[in-house]
């Protein structure tokens, strides 16, 4: 993965990165064992949709 930033971790086996994936920049939440924009869930467009309108609260909390 090129040009990403590691935003954190759910101290499990998710992680969450910011940058230009499949769908286009945004957050993105993946696996600690597969870091690959083809097998992330795009979370929002920016931290600021997720963070302060609340775009993807559901991605971002659900374990699938």
């Amino acid at each position: 993965m090129e040009c990403s930033w590691l935003v954190g971790d759910d101290l499990g086996d998710l992680v969450y990165f910011y940058g230009e994936g499949s769908e286009g920049f945004g957050l993105y939440r993946g696996s600690v064992g597969a870091l690959d924009y083809n097998y992330a869930d795009k979370i929002a467009d920016s931290l600021t949709d997720f963070l302060v309108n609340g775009i993807g609260i559901d991605i971002a909390v659900s374990l699938d």
